[in-house]
């Protein structure tokens, strides 16, 4: 695959995913994209719900158990069937609206699209406490796909080279031989050229890669950046909190059908699209741990203030940047670029990890011998790194261009 800036994309290729976007080596080390990489690491943390009595819940099951409600193949929304629903016990009617919040969340379930969830509290009052209940469940439920995988961002890599973390001894054996076999789920297959002559000449093992230009498949010798690439990985979309909050928001405005429907939805706004979540409370202590090595770094650690610090999410110098710093692998250096070789070849490039409350690291390695804090040697790689790129005010640049 041709590659001639050395673009770089971050990705988890043994899980099949990848970010959507790819970028050169400053755009990794000083952009923006920490946000993504942090919200696909975060652990959620449950928090406290107030459950409704013991005996609310077992009326409310026997409710459940005895309503009989009406359906139709000609049900054209998800909000005209829930509020058709009703109950008759001992002569006491019960509406849909009535029912424990447990209840109605089981019911909600079955609506995976929360834009449907949202709509429906929008169209229905009564129901939007409900909604707003359970769409932060929904953006939750998303939060930390990449926690325990194994991250690389993969800038152009010759054959046959990976970071040692990445793959045993065995699939290495495997992936520098000569047979076709399956990696992970992508087909890798014995590659041929065709000489002037029409003689076929096996040139290696080769994978499939979607090039800009060409319609179909381009079949590309094998190695680590072009396992990153579709096919064979799948785009990540919509990471945040707030994309996703704000793609609900504006397929909502997609389906009105008149001033007055848009004018109800934008006095929501606020309230639905956001970048805060329950599932990631402000008020605790997080640390971003590198399950590989037993390693872990503090918030306050490598935070250029502590002011920065919200949560898990730190202005200037976070987690993200953490790890896209330790987490790069290339064979191949940018001319003029000195802190090329610090970074080209991660130390954490392959590496499992997980940002998550320092409580819940403690609960978790009560047993685990041997978890050390790197934070200072973390941090003072990271202020060598901007210094080589920005002079000795990198610290007042740092707080200024990379978003939180």
């Amino acid at each position: 695959m041709s590659n001639p800036k050395n673009l770089f994309r971050l990705a988890v290729p043994r899980a099949g995913r990848a970010l959507d976007w790819s970028t050169e080596l400053e755009g990794v080390i000083f952009g923006t994209s920490s946000p993504d990489l942090e919200h696909l690491l975060i652990v959620p943390v449950q928090p406290e719900i107030k459950a409704s009595s013991a005996a609310a819940a077992a009326a409310a099951v026997t409710t459940t158990a005895t309503m009989t409600t009406t359906t139709t193949t000609t049900t054209t929304t998800a909000a005209t069937a829930a509020v058709a629903m009703t109950a008759t016990t001992n002569k006491t009617s019960v509406t849909f609206f009535s029912l424990p919040l447990d209840i109605h969340w089981l019911i909600f379930d079955h609506l995976s699209d929360s834009a449907d969830l949202t709509c429906l509290g929008l169209a229905y009052p009564d129901l939007w406490a409900t909604a707003q209940s359970i769409v932060p469940r929904r953006y939750a439920s998303q939060l930390g796909h990449w926690a325990g995988e194994q991250v690389v961002c993969a800038g152009v890599c010759v054959p046959n080279h990976y970071p040692p973390a990445m793959y045993s001894t065995n699939t290495r054996m495997m992936i520098n031989g000569n047979q076709e076999f399956t990696l992970d789920g992508v087909k890798i297959r014995r590659h041929h050229t065709l000489q002037a002559d029409g003689t076929a000449v096996y040139v290696g093992l080769a994978v499939n890669v979607y090039e800009p230009g060409i319609e179909g498949e381009v079949a590309v010798p094998i190695a680590l950046h072009n396992l990153c690439e579709r096919p064979n990985v799948r785009y990540e979309e919509d990471v945040t909190i707030a994309e996703k909050s704000r793609r609900v928001y504006e397929e909502c405005i997609r389906r009105c059908e008149g001033p007055s429907e848009v004018a109800c939805i934008r006095k929501r706004r606020k309230e639905i699209v956001t970048k805060h979540s329950p599932f990631i409370p402000k008020d605790q202590e997080w640390m971003l741990r590198n399950l590989t090595t037993r390693e872990f770094v503090t918030a306050k650690g490598i935070a250029l203030d502590e002011k920065y610090i919200d949560g898990p999410f730190i202005r200037g110098i976070g987690f993200g940047e953490v790890v896209m710093l330790r987490v790069c692998w290339s064979t191949f250096a940018k001319p003029g670029v000195v802190y090329t070789h610090h970074v080209g070849m991660g130390v954490w490039a392959g590496h499992r990890f997980e940002i998550t409350t320092r409580k819940r690291h403690e609960e978790r390695s009560r047993d685990q011998a041997g978890w050390r804090d790197v934070s200072v040697g973390v941090a003072a790689e990271i202020a060598a790194v901007w210094e080589m790129e920005y002079g000795k005010d990198w610290r007042k640049m740092a707080s200024k261009i990379v978003a939180i």
